[in-house]
């Protein structure tokens, strides 16, 4: 039954918030774009020099060394991201899984709130009309509150698919991502 208003603590594990942030680089800021876009630049240019080898005697030289940046960037990019989301993860010390935040959800026009445990006042607080979206997946609901900061709903809290459709009712369509998933 939708009621007007959802609390509830947040409680985060370490697979949840690698989920998260890989959502957020991968799919949602498309950060890995710029890699692969540079990469293929390269071997353009790698492409270029090898066609221009009989002309030019360096070509080939260069060609070669240009071709080993576009594999070496790619992997630089992801062994780096990978072992970033290894150290976030393990800052935030999730293991076993914590309380990280607790959020309120009202119809209020400044019905976003959440919590930091045993903190007395809100550590943050958000209107709806300015959300930039909701994104759900196949294990959370991602309220992104600004562009770069969400708040992590996880479907294992108490009436997850409730809360889903309390946010759903104060949003936009426009403003709803909903993954498809088998």
């Amino acid at each position: 039954m939708l009621r007007d208003y959802y609390s509830t603590p947040i409680m985060l594990n370490e697979k949840q918030m690698k989920d998260f942030i890989t959502y957020d680089s991968n799919k949602k800021q498309k950060r890995w774009k710029k890699t692969v876009s540079l990469s293929a630049c390269l071997f353009m240019l790698a492409t270029m020099c090898f066609a221009f080898q009989d002309s030019y005697s360096w070509a080939g030289t260069v060609g070669n060394v240009v071709c080993c940046f576009c594999v070496l960037i790619p992997v630089w990019y992801f062994n780096s991201y990978n072992n970033g989301v290894k150290t976030q993860i393990q800052k935030m010390k999730l293991d076993p899984p914590r309380e990280v935040y607790s959020i309120r959800l009202s119809e209020s026009a400044n019905g976003i709130m959440f919590y930091y445990p045993n903190e007395k006042n809100y550590a943050g607080r958000y209107s709806w009309k300015n959300i930039d979206g909701v994104w759900k997946t196949k294990t959370a609901a991602y309220l992104y509150v600004t562009k770069h900061q969400a708040l992590i709903i996880p479907n294992t809290i108490p009436d997850y698919d409730d809360v889903w459709a309390f946010i759903k009712k104060q949003l936009d369509p426009l403003q709803i991502h909903e993954e498809k998933y088998l």
